[in-house]
């Protein structure tokens, strides 16, 4: 029964996880644009 409901949010999970990947790599290339600090080499 579980994992018919992991089954079931595993896409909007992965999902949410994505956005807040992206929203956090969003706000930190603005905030490093803003305040230049030491440039990453990635």
């Amino acid at each position: 029964m579980l994992w018919d409901t992991l089954w079931q949010f595993l896409p909007l999970i992965v999902l949410a996880i994505c956005g807040a990947v992206w929203v956090v790599r969003d706000l930190a290339r603005s905030t490093s644009m803003r305040t230049p600090q030491r440039p990453n080499t990635r």
